[in-house]
This record gives C-alpha cells, sequence and structure tokens, in this order.
C-alpha cells in the first residue's frame, strides 16, 4: 500500500482488519522462517554424517544457524505481545474484540467480531 493510499480516509474497522491481517501474515512469515531453519540445520547434519566429518566440524555454521533460530523464536514471542497489546488498544478505542488474540486461530474473517464500534463508544 502506497504512503498516499494509507492516508486516505478508510473506514475505521477496515484500517484495523487489514492491520491485523499484516500481523497474521508477519506471523506466519517468522513460523516459515523458523521452520527453514530448522530444515537448513538438519540438512547440515545430513551433509556432515554423509561427508563422514567429525561431528565438531562447522560447529560455528550449526551456532549461527542456532542463534538465528532463537531470534525467530524471539520475535515470535514479540509478535504475541503485540497481539494483547493490540486487544487493549482495541478494547480502549471501543472495537469488539471478543475473537481475537493471540490464542485464537489464524481468522479467515474479519478480524473482530462484528468490525463495528461499541454502542457505548459511538459518537
Amino acid at each position: 500500500m502506497s504512503l498516499v493510499a494509507a492516508q486516505a480516509e478508510v473506514p475505521r474497522g477496515a484500517a484495523v482488519a487489514e492491520l491485523v491481517d499484516e500481523l497474521h501474515a508477519f506471523e506466519n512469515l517468522l513460523r516459515d522462517s523458523y521452520a527453514a531453519g530448522a530444515r537448513v540445520s538438519a540438512a547440515f547434519a545430513a551433509a556432515q554424517k554423509a561427508e563422514k566429518l567429525s561431528p565438531v566440524a562447522g560447529h560455528q555454521f550449526v551456532a549461527a544457524i542456532s542463534n538465528a533460530g532463537v531470534q525467530a523464536c524471539g520475535a515470535l514471542s514479540a509478535t504475541a505481545d503485540a497481539h494483547r497489546l493490540l486487544e487493549k488498544l482495541g478494547m480502549r478505542l471501543g472495537f469488539d474484540v471478543s475473537a481475537y488474540g493471540d490464542g485464537q486461530k489464524d481468522p479467515k474473517e474479519e478480524i473482530f467480531t462484528s468490525g463495528a464500534l461499541r454502542a457505548s463508544h459511538a459518537a
């Protein structure tokens, strides 16, 4: 989305739904990155064994890949924290967030149950 489009008037519920969709997409990328790192580690171990190398040969590479996996896991934890913060913010702004949270499955419909303001917050 361009900056101009992002600054255009967008219905409040639609903008929040897009935000949450992007958060879920980001989480999926992090999960897939973590999984890819695990596959790289497994491929290295298989190659090391096939080449009859010492188990400690290339340990620096294994450490670097493992560190990347730990960092990806940390990033996933940070997105879980972001879910909780977004949920609190949504409640303060009057959105119905009962269908949203890091414990819920990735929704295919609008992220908030109605996408509308609560009656108590309507202007």
